[in-house]
């Protein structure tokens, strides 16, 4: 499944401009939001098609997998943080106070690292594939 490697980096791009920026975070975060939504729901699903992949194959994909359960978990968490920060600056005209700060770096952290796994069992992935370890 291609669509968290695609949605996966755009969310996190999004989220900085997110977290940087608190009118286009008001302005424009519902639809990150949506992004961060679709981010996540593909990553779950790519994650349960790895898993029926490993329960057939075995062993083969057993690090790739774990990889994509990562992802899953990172997303949903930058999907999570991305709403209560939005949530904060909609309801508050002045600047951020501890918890959107805390908020913002957590939605930035949890970004990149569901980019650098989804990265990485991407390649892993490829890997896979192209290795011809995986039967066609």
């Amino acid at each position: 499944m291609h669509a968290p490697a695609v949605l996966i980096p755009l969310t996190a791009l999004l989220a900085v401009i997110m977290v940087a920026n608190r009118k286009l975070s008001y302005r424009f975060g519902p639809l990150i939001l949506v992004i961060a939504g679709l981010a996540a729901v593909s990553a779950f699903a790519a994650s349960q098609t790895g898993e029926a992949l490993q329960d057939q194959l075995g062993y083969e994909v057993v690090e790739h997998a774990g990889f994509g359960e990562r992802v899953w978990w990172f997303s949903g968490a930058t999907f999570l943080t991305l709403l209560g920060l939005w949530l904060i600056d909609r309801s508050s005209r002045r600047s951020r106070r501890f918890d959107g700060n805390l908020l913002a770096i957590g939605a930035v952290v949890f970004a990149v690292l569901a980019t650098f796994w989804a990265i990485r069992a991407g390649h892993t992935g490829a890997e896979l594939v192209w290795s011809s370890r995986l039967p066609t």
